[in-house]
């Protein structure tokens, strides 16, 4: 997607960002994490199989 193609079809709850090589449409909304992605510093997760 080009720059001019991103700020086209960017919604208004949104905004372009250029991330490597491309241009990017990004959510103003913080995007929900599945609970596995999801880890508080100190705690600990229970290893499978012991």
């Amino acid at each position: 997607m080009t720059r001019e193609e991103a700020f086209t079809l960017c919604p208004s709850d949104s905004y372009v960002e250029l991330y490597g090589n491309q241009w990017l449409i990004v959510p103003f909304a913080p995007v929900a994490q599945p609970q596995f992605f999801i880890c508080t510093p100190g705690q600990r997760t229970p290893k499978h199989g012991n």
